[in-house]
């Protein structure tokens, strides 16, 4: 910042320095100031009118030898947008007061009528919709705080509308339908008009057959089980087209790039079928002879050879060029990979696969700010190479700092290791952490396997090593084990996860499950013998485009194998931003004489929450939290000890998640509790 400032100011000194002025240009028109003056407005802000004609009055400035057609065209769009929310008889006029070289004053006169609303929409010879499903395509703005009232009349709409009812019908088969309207039907002071479609909806017509003609490089059969499913469907030409296609895309398959298809449709008016014919001209089969590779600059041949389907000597299909160019793209290397055929001069049933790539930048870095109820301010930095030695292989180093914890952290990533599919990993890091009850230190290292088997579901397993060293410890000595200052754990973990979001950042509909097996052991170099599970899982259900209801939950248990008690750094803890959001970080559950949270062997967290839209990137919340923290895992599903959360928040969307500001209230505190917390982060609870 204070760089920022020093350049500022050094800018200021250099233009304020005699001769230092910068000369404006030669032929260049200076610019205008531009005033605008309003009569007659009442329905909108005229701040909102202005918006509406903004890059105009920005014509204006210096475009004086058009200032009256620029003008006539601003009260034009300001009389369209007028229309647009229903006042259909407004009128605009304009006025140029005064034009010179250094300002102008635009005059604009409304004459904005009666906001016009629909009374009634009839309808004639509509006999497969009826009347109400027909009327919910007249689209225009509503009356009413929330949008529900009276429709307002936009005429735009109402005309548009017959298209829409005309190709309703279309998608059904009823290709000759015919919609005329609408007609209009004025109240005496026009401040309501009644709407009449006519419909004539002639035949419906159905996809009888096809017939093949030309070359058939494939059994006809074989072909007719591509479009098979599109056969006594109603008729649309989008239909003719996906049987073309479906055609086509089987010769290509069978290895025939340049196959090409012609539809022709016969109708039958009498009994409502059309009969297609299909003219196919496949041309030459063809294979790979060679393979030619451009645009890798950084990238190793071997590591595009390897991502592609289709090797030297094999046939050429669709399908396998379409999978080369994913492979290729899923690696993350490239921005744009294409591929194409070049034939042999001497073979037409050869020829070269030709793949153009375009490389993304191999170095990233990145900065991330972020705040939260508990670390309070934090910055996130890392440094990132892509594509190490050309092999795919990416190094990283990234870091974080935050007011009550730091992170160091830097490894090897394969995301190739094992095909497509597999990510290898090798990490180690350092951090930091102050709890409510005392502070951690932690060092460690990683080996991590990640598996995708489709595009929902994926497994991850991994080998882990931490050094834990406790400082500043709050708790009564009786409270933990005296083992607890410096812990060393070695584990392997198991964890599947399920997710079929359509965001994972600020998610609308759809579901995450999440599940973990940990096992720790002195066999594998662990100081404590014990074994981890824990569950995490979350819904979100649609209710209106702007409202969801998330439903979510998260559960933890450790089981201490060898007989002795769980370290303070390895028990669950609840209270927080992400959990049971009355009590502030790990508040909630057993303490010590001295009110310390002391954590337990279980845990588990219960949420709703009803998130509403409200304005632009503004949103608001309604939650009810519920959870527990048990001293022994055995006792983590009674209903004794557990505590609410019922509360509402304030939400900002940002590209890095929501900015999320959240009051939980607790409905019935205890002696030792906080009536309320106060949160705010950057991201949902989950």
């Amino acid at each position: 910042m204070r760089t920022l400032l020093l350049v500022a100011a050094v800018s200021l000194l250099v233009l304020a320095a005699p001769g230092c002025r910068s000369a404006p240009v030669a032929g260049a028109p200076a610019a205008r100031r531009v005033e605008t003056r309003w009569r007659g407005v009442h329905a909108f802000p005229k701040s909102r009118l202005v918006k509406q004609i903004d890059e105009l009055l920005a014509e204006l400035r210096t475009e004086r030898e058009r200032e009256r057609a620029i003008a006539d065209d601003a009260a034009f769009a300001v009389e369209g947008y007028y229309r647009s929310q229903g006042f259909a008889h407004a009128r605009v006029v304009w006025q140029i007061v005064h034009s010179d070289a250094q300002r102008v004053r635009l005059r604009f006169i409304v004459a904005e009528g009666p906001r016009v609303r629909i009374g009634s929409i009839r309808f004639e010879g509509n006999h497969v919709f009826d009347d109400e499903q027909l009327a919910a395509l007249v689209d225009g703005p509503r009356a009413g705080l929330l949008g529900t009232g009276a429709r307002y009349f936009v005429e735009d709409e109402a005309r548009a509308a017959a298209r829409k009812i005309a190709n309703a019908y279309r998608l059904l088969g009823y290709y000759r339908v015919e919609v005329r309207g609408p007609q209009l039907r004025w109240s005496w002071d026009r401040s309501r008009v009644d709407l009449r479609y006519e419909i004539v909806e002639g035949t419906r017509f159905h996809v009888a057959d096809v017939e093949l003609l030309g070359t058939l490089p494939l059994p006809a059969n074989k072909l007719a089980r591509t479009y098979a499913d599109q056969l006594h469907q109603p008729y649309t030409p989008r239909r003719v087209f996906r049987i073309r296609n479906a055609v086509r895309e089987a010769l290509r398959d069978a290895g025939y790039p340049d196959a090409q298809v012609q539809a022709l449709e016969q109708f039958d008016e009498q009994r409502g079928q059309v009969h297609v014919l299909l003219l196919l001209e496949p041309g030459p089969q063809v294979h790979v002879s060679r393979i030619r590779i451009t645009g890798n600059r950084r990238t190793r041949r071997w590591l595009v050879r390897n991502r592609l389907t289709l090797q030297p000597g094999a046939l050429w299909t669709a399908s396998a060029e379409r999978e080369s160019e994913r492979r290729l793209l899923r690696t993350g290397l490239f921005r744009r990979a294409t591929l194409s055929l070049e034939p042999e001069a001497d073979d037409p049933q050869r020829a070269v696969l030709h793949v153009q790539l375009e490389e993304t930048p191999a170095i990233e870095f990145y900065v991330e700010p972020g705040y939260g109820s508990y670390e309070l301010a934090r910055i996130r930095l890392g440094l990132r190479h892509r594509n190490v030695l050309g092999t795919g292989r990416q190094v990283y180093l990234e870091g974080k700092a935050a007011v009550r914890a730091a992170y160091v952290a830097g490894g090897l990533t394969d995301p190739l290791l094992f095909g497509d599919d597999t990510v290898g990993d090798l990490s180690g890091y350092w951090k930091r952490r102050e709890e409510p009850s005392y502070t951690i230190v932690e060092r460690g290292a990683a080996v991590t396997l990640s598996h995708r088997w489709t595009g929902s579901l994926f497994t991850q397993l991994a080998w882990r090593f931490a050094r834990t060293r406790l400082h500043s410890v709050e708790i009564a000595e009786d409270e933990i084990p005296a083992s607890d200052a410096q812990l060393d754990t070695s584990a392997f973990e198991i964890a599947p996860s399920w997710d079929v979001r359509d965001n994972p950042l600020l998610p609308s509909r759809g579901a995450v499950l999440r599940l973990s097996g940990e096992w720790g052991g002195e066999a594998i170099g662990s100081g404590f013998d014990y074994v981890r599970l824990r569950a995490r899982a979350a819904a979100y259900l649609p209710l209106t485009p702007f409202t969801v209801l998330a439903l979510g939950g998260s559960a933890g248990l450790i089981f201490p194998t060898g007989g002795d008690e769980v370290p303070l750094q390895q028990r669950f803890f609840n209270g927080g931003e992400n959990t049971v959001r009355s009590f502030r970080q790990d508040r909630l559950g057993p303490t010590d004489a001295r009110g310390k949270p002391v954590g337990g062997e279980g845990m588990w967290v219960a949420s709703a929450e009803l998130r509403q839209r409200l304005w632009r990137k503004f949103g608001f919340a309604l939650f009810y939290d519920a959870g527990r923290v048990s001293v022994l895992a055995e006792d983590l599903f009674e209903r004794k000890d557990v505590r609410h959360a019922v509360g509402a928040g304030l939400r900002y969307a940002l590209p890095v998640g929501p900015l999320r500001l959240d009051l939980g209230v607790n409905p019935k505190p205890r002696r030792d509790e906080e009536r309320w917390a106060l949160h705010f982060s950057v991201g949902l609870a989950y």
